[in-house]
Parts: C-alpha cells; structure tokens; sequence
C-alpha cells in the first residue's frame, strides 16, 4: 500500500494549484478573499458514509479518504478538485459511471 502524502501551500487572490500524489485542487483566480494556507491531508481514520434519508444507492469507500482545506472555507468561484483511484478496487459489477465523489 502507497503511503499518502499530505502538502500545505500559501494562496492569495491570484488562486493556484495545490497536489499530491492522489489529490489536485484547482483554486481559480479571485476564488480566495485573502491570503490563505490550502492543505490535503490523508484522513487517518475513515469518516462513515451517511447517504442522504431514502436513497436506494449502496456506498463502499474505495481507497483512502482525504481532507482538503481550511475545513468550511467556501470559495467565491468554482475551483477544481480531481482525486486518482486505483482501478483494482473498483468491483468487476461497477462501471466507472457509479463511482461518486462523497463530499
């Protein structure tokens, strides 16, 4: 098993990339108000999955869980977030068109 790394990058208004080796977080231009410190860490225990009340879909978490922050920080625009997968977890009846993004 890959050892995830975690990474903390100073950003201003200008925005910026800020990766790791499983997790890029795209921060466009005036997303940020200020000066602000932009970290992805590896979660070391698994946060449970709470599926929204009478939805009929089945979760697994697949691979390790992330935390991309300051927690609660909302952007002004849209920033990109794009995480990697090791498609060996993925079970034989699941297409990639199941696989969801739980935030």
């Amino acid at each position: 098993m890959k050892e995830s790394t975690f990474v903390y990058d100073a950003m201003g208004p200008e925005g910026g990339t800020v990766a790791t080796e499983e997790v890029t977080l795209v921060v466009p231009p005036g997303a940020l108000a200020g000066p602000t410190t932009i970290g992805i860490l590896p979660e070391t225990n698994a946060l449970p999955i709470q599926p929204p009340p009478q939805d009929p879909c089945t979760y697994a978490v697949l691979g390790p869980q992330y935390c991309c922050g300051p927690v609660g920080l909302e952007l002004l625009e849209d920033g990109r977030l794009a995480v990697t997968y090791d498609e060996a977890l993925v079970p034989d009846d699941v297409s990639e068109d199941d696989l969801a993004l739980l935030l």
